[in-house]
């Protein structure tokens, strides 16, 4: 599966949306990335994508993002999604703590 595959199932599925999403949530906070459910704010494209969520972790510094950007990672694999290319800052100018996850079909922004 390629990432827009997952990205329709994600919108289309809620029942899969629910699971993704909440099995993410407990991620982070089993790691103590973030403290709470609300610390992860799930936002849509134009066209109702789920391609960008955003990260509220409790300390903004470097293996801390970077272990939220690698159990993301970890958990789309999961999900049959394996075309991972690279991963880059978003736009440091504008949010250093934002990365994009680029994959073959199209890429996440995670900000953290």
């Amino acid at each position: 599966m390629d990432l827009n595959e997952l990205n329709l199932k994600l919108k289309n599925d809620g029942l899969t949306r629910t699971e993704f999403f909440s099995e993410l949530t407990s991620k982070l906070k089993e790691k103590d990335i973030i403290k709470d459910s609300t610390d992860v704010v799930i936002k849509s494209d134009d066209n109702g994508n789920l391609s960008n969520f955003v990260i509220k972790p409790g300390t903004s510094d470097a293996i801390t993002q970077l272990d939220g950007i690698n159990t993301t990672i970890e958990l789309l694999k999961k999900y049959g999604v394996n075309d991972l290319e690279s991963i880059h800052p978003f736009n440091s100018d504008i949010d250093p703590y934002s990365w994009n996850i680029v994959y073959k079909d199209g890429g996440w922004v995670v900000n953290s």
